[in-house]
């Protein structure tokens, strides 16, 4: 299982989890309830199944269905509002890609 921690402003730490073709985010730090998924993707062999529990009694679990060019698509049409969804805070322990002098900042991944 691989494991990368994300965090974003104000102070928000996700975890994502991945293995074989199965990957989580599990909500950490900052959060009202630590430890409560997210989501849960499948890649299905044609493409990926999301899933969103709901984590409560007054909203229903939600799905997301999608074939390899849609989910392409989305991940490009949501790359535009990544400020507006917490990817441009540093993610802790990823390589800069224009640094010879080890810089991290990022995401921090733990086998």
């Amino acid at each position: 299982m691989i494991e990368t921690i994300h965090t974003s402003a104000p102070g928000l730490t996700d975890i994502v989890r991945s293995a074989n073709d199965n990957a989580e985010v599990v909500r950490s730090g900052g959060y009202s309830n630590p430890g409560e998924q997210a989501c849960i993707c499948r890649d299905t062999g044609n493409g990926f199944i999301a899933f969103f529990p709901s984590n409560n009694s007054v909203q229903q679990d939600y799905y997301l269905c999608m074939d390899y060019s849609q989910a392409r698509d989305l991940v490009l049409a949501l790359s535009h509002f990544q400020r507006e969804l917490g990817f441009n805070a540093p993610l802790i322990g990823a390589q800069h890609p224009h640094r010879a002098d080890g810089y991290r900042a990022g995401t921090q991944t733990r086998d």
